[in-house]
C-alpha cells in the first residue's frame, strides 16, 4: 500500500483530531511513523486513535516496532494508551482494521512479557492485563462474527 491519502488519514471533513493526525503523518511512510514515535511516543500515540481504518492498517506495524525498540523502555503510558486504542479501534472499525490484528496480537504478547521493560508497576500491569484481555476478546468476537480477520 502507497502512504495514506489526507482523505485515508482523516475520513471526517473538518475534525480537529484529523488535521492533526493529517499534519503529522501526511506523506510519510511507516519508517518515519517509527520515527515520529521515538521521537515522542505520548504525543504520536493520540494520531492512531483518530486516523482512518486504512491508514491504521499501514501504519500498525510502526507500533509493534516501537514498543520492540530500545527507545520504549519504561514507555508503559504509550503501550497502555495503545491497549486502549485498539479495544476501541476494535468496537468502532471491526472488520476494517482485520489485517492490523496479526500486529495487535503481538503488541498485546510483547506488552505481557516485557512488563517490567516497558515500566509497568503491580497496579498498571493488573490494568493492562485487563485491557489485553478486553483486546482479546475483541478479537475473538470479530472472528466468531464472520469478520475475516
Amino acid at each position: 500500500m502507497k502512504t495514506p491519502t489526507r482523505e485515508q488519514l482523516s475520513p471526517v471533513a473538518e475534525d480537529l483530531d484529523g488535521r492533526i493526525v493529517i499534519e503529522n503523518l501526511l506523506g510519510k511512510g511507516a519508517k518515519d511513523a517509527f520515527a515520529l514515535l521515538e521521537e515522542n511516543s505520548s504525543y504520536y500515540a493520540n494520531d492512531y486513535a483518530w486516523m482512518g481504518p486504512e491508514a491504521f492498517c499501514y501504519y500498525c506495524p510502526a507500533l509493534v516496532h516501537y514498543l520492540r525498540s530500545p527507545a520504549a523502555r519504561d514507555d508503559y503510558r504509550f503501550a497502555y494508551c495503545m491497549l486502549t486504542t485498539f479495544r476501541l479501534r476494535l468496537e468502532n472499525d471491526g472488520p476494517l482494521i482485520g489485517p492490523t490484528i496479526p500486529y495487535i496480537e503481538e503488541f498485546c504478547a510483547l506488552v505481557e512479557a516485557d512488563s517490567k521493560r516497558l515500566g509497568f508497576n503491580d497496579i498498571y500491569a493488573g490494568r493492562a492485563g485487563r485491557r489485553i484481555a478486553e483486546v482479546k476478546a475483541g478479537i475473538k468476537a470479530l472472528r466468531v462474527g464472520g469478520a475475516s480477520v
